[in-house]
């Protein structure tokens, strides 16, 4: 009922206005596509993404590649023709704010926004959704709220999550160095707390009375994304098993995280 009152006021509170409707209904101009792109420009502002490696952004695509934090970066230094905007996407309300500033810098600088928590946030989702030229979201959603955006090609397919804390080189460094230690068989599991997750909260509180011999946790800080590259990567490396639970009906980069980390992630 919640979700269903959320997916109303996004209706109410931005669709029905005349501005959102023509933007999001009209097809893009064939300029904003037309121009080849020769420079990518990257968002590293969300925690998870911070460690990203331009270099090998560049080598895979054969592109230019800048990795900036578009929170503090002004919109001059880097919005031009031939440039594409990758935001990342961690619904904090200044995301809309910032791809209009890159509009205002230059208008044919296009941007793609990722939604990376589109399960969830429908309102700033759907915000960011009617700022940007093109929305990739990483979730299928009970609700189907960013699909309005599709008959204007403003719309792509989803495209799921992956391994996004580590870049590879990292990942293959650390993933090397860890061959042979021993790894405990305790069940892991340490989660971020939630309102909307509310049957998952009852489920890890239940775990929490019945299973005291298995590491799971549920806090409301983030200290984990404080921590180096390699102590994250050690809290997955020394168990054999995780447990991936969804917030709301996604899957998880976690998911991801325990596979490449060479856990069995029980979902």
């Amino acid at each position: 009922g919640r979700y269903a009152e959320a997916a109303k006021l996004v209706d109410e509170a931005f669709w029905m206005s005349p501005d959102a409707a023509m933007r999001a209904d009209t097809p893009l101009e064939s300029s904003r596509f037309g121009e080849p792109v020769r420079r990518l420009v990257i968002h590293n502002g969300m925690h998870l993404v911070k460690n990203t490696d331009a270099g090998e952004i560049a080598e895979a695509c054969g592109l230019g590649v800048s990795v900036v934090d578009l929170h503090t970066t002004p919109a001059h230094d880097f919005a031009a023709p031939g440039t594409l905007v990758i935001l990342s996407s961690v619904v904090d309300q200044r995301e809309p704010g910032i791809v209009r500033a890159i509009k205002d810098a230059e208008p044919r600088c296009r941007v793609i926004a990722w939604h990376f928590d589109n399960h969830n946030h429908y309102l700033r989702n759907a915000r960011l959704a009617a700022a940007a030229d093109l929305s990739v979201p990483a979730h299928a959603t009970a609700v189907d709220y960013l699909s309005r955006w599709a008959a204007g090609e403003r719309l792509a397919p989803i495209v799921p999550l992956g391994v996004l804390q580590w870049s590879i080189r990292s990942f293959a460094e650390l993933y090397a160095a860890s061959r042979g230690q021993s790894r405990s068989d305790a069940l892991t599991g340490h989660f971020a707390f939630y309102p909307a997750a509310r049957r998952r909260n009852h489920f890890l509180a239940q775990i929490l009375t019945r299973w005291p011999e298995a590491e799971i946790s549920l806090k409301a800080d983030w200290t984990y994304h404080q921590q180096s590259p390699a102590e994250r990567f050690q809290s997955w490396r020394r168990y054999k098993t995780s447990l991936v639970l969804p917030v709301c009906d996604d899957l998880p980069i976690r998911f991801f995280d325990a596979l490449g980390a060479g856990q069995i992630p029980i979902v």
